[in-house]
């Protein structure tokens, strides 16, 4: 999927689901929805839906001229009172047809700005959407894009931390291969009793990073 935090995932989907459940409840509407964009798919992340017309994980292509895709493509929302009146949107329309006439939805964008879903609720039945839904439905939004945030600051964290832990591994198999590894050794280049405790440390830290094939093994020194 085109969101961040693959792990995070589980953890994402209990949270935006209890905020999609009190979404409909305080909006009256039967359908609340999170979609993802996954390559050229539309996936129903989310769903808030009594009568299970969209399975979790369920899938539609962004070709289809659905509600959602529309958003996807205008990268803005969208306010369908009743698509009845609008054959441009209700044509060939799997959602429209049906029967989920009225549609409010806004586009998720991740950090960098590109839009990777939608959040969006839906009626059977035609409706104005008052200045009250469009709020609710752009908090939830902003929740889930600060999540998302969140998400891929930890991550690029993460990715930092590997790469000095990967570092320092090649540094230590470097030092092992060519004998400065040695406690003698780091004495004689002027070691102190504390640079060796840290290059121990250091080497019980690059000991849990997986090495790459022809590595040699490194064992902090005694």
């Amino acid at each position: 999927m085109s969101i961040a935090c693959h792990p995070e995932s589980e953890r994402l989907y209990g949270r935006w689901q209890r905020l999609l459940e009190v979404l409909s409840q305080q909006l009256d509407m039967p359908i609340a929805m999170i979609n993802l964009v996954d390559g050229g798919d539309l996936v129903f992340f989310g769903i808030q839906d009594a009568q299970q017309r969209f399975p979790r994980n369920g899938r539609l292509e962004l070709a289809v001229n659905s509600y959602c895709a529309n958003v996807i493509r205008r990268g803005e929302h969208l306010l369908v009172s009743d698509v009845r009146r609008l054959p441009a949107i209700g044509d060939a329309n799997p959602t429209a047809a049906m029967g989920l006439v009225h549609y409010y939805g806004e586009p998720i964008r991740d950090a960098g700005g590109t839009v990777v879903g939608t959040v969006c609720v839906m009626d059977e039945r035609p409706r104005e959407t008052s200045s009250a839904v469009r709020q609710l439905v752009t908090l939830m939004r902003d929740a889930i894009e600060d999540d998302l945030r969140a998400c891929a600051e930890a991550e690029a964290v993460e990715a930092q931390h590997a790469a000095l832990r990967s570092s320092a591994r090649q540094l230590l198999d470097a030092m092992a291969r060519s004998g400065l590894g040695e406690d003698s050794a780091l004495r004689a280049l002027g070691f102190n009793a504390t640079d060796l405790e840290n290059h121990r440390r250091l080497g019980s830290l690059s000991a849990s990073m997986p090495r790459s094939p022809g590595a040699t093994s490194h064992s902090p020194p005694r």
